[in-house]
């Protein structure tokens, strides 16, 4: 009977010890990496990695000197997202918490200008078909060049970080006129395509043709739906005088 209770005794600090071991590897594992420096993109806008109480300056500019890499987001908590410019803001944080502070964008006007010929060439040339569309008109500030068609876009050029992208709306019109019928508010997710070289231009240009079609479509439809609705109204009010 002692021996079989010494046996289970030795069995349960075994288990214990065991468990233990599992918990240490665990937890260092999951202890986070040092990511300070580290340039991370949210919502498609570019964070320097700050440690809490340091200086975001030296971290930008190491960012801005090398090409960033991004992190998985889930290895960083995040106490606050506070720009650069309020680097002297109060903020409560915890021990080990980094704060993540935007990267100054580059306004549009500036990043174009520092584009190479053929890639100028590439914009140009997108945001010259885009206006050759009746009715379409073309709208650049400090974020982007947009040609829009009334107010449905055609096409919104992104320059960054040296990369252009061209973002369409691509819309099912059977679809929109179902949300509009229901009174939905609806918004279908946009196209980015990469303007690498001339064929992503030709590839750009052959949306642009189906986006075009689709909103004139739309339009006509709606025009005649309210031509139909002002006929039908002058047919009442005929009705009603002569009753």
């Amino acid at each position: 009977m002692t021996e079989s209770l010494f046996i289970a005794c030795m069995a349960i600090v075994i288990g214990i010890a065991v468990l233990l071991i599992i918990w240490f590897t665990v937890s260092a594992v999951r202890r986070p990496k040092n990511v300070k420096g580290k340039v991370v993109s949210i919502d498609d806008t570019d964070y320097v990695l700050v440690p809490v109480g340091e200086s975001s300056s030296k971290y930008v500019a190491q960012a801005a000197a090398a090409r960033p890499v991004q992190e998985p987001a889930s290895q960083v908590t995040a106490s606050a997202v506070q720009p650069a410019a309020a680097e002297t803001a109060a903020t409560t944080v915890q021990e080990g918490e980094v704060v993540l502070r935007r990267n100054t964008a580059v306004p549009y006007p500036e990043a174009y200008a520092a584009l190479s010929p053929d890639e100028k060439r590439y914009v140009d040339d997108i945001l010259a078909y885009a206006q050759k569309f009746e009715g379409a008109k073309l709208v650049t500030n400090g974020h982007a060049a947009c040609v829009y068609y009334g107010k449905k876009q055609l096409v919104r050029i992104l320059l960054r970080r040296g990369k252009i992208v061209a973002r369409m709306q691509v819309q099912n019109n059977t679809l929109a006129g179902y949300a509009d019928e229901n009174s939905l508010s609806l918004r279908e997710k946009p196209v980015d395509v990469r303007v690498e070289n001339a064929a992503s231009v030709g590839y750009i240009k052959g949306i642009l043709d189906i986006n075009y079609a689709t909103f004139k479509e739309e339009r006509e439809i709606k025009e005649a739906k309210k031509k139909e609705e002002r006929r039908l109204k002058r047919q009442q009010r005929r009705l009603s005088q002569n009753a």
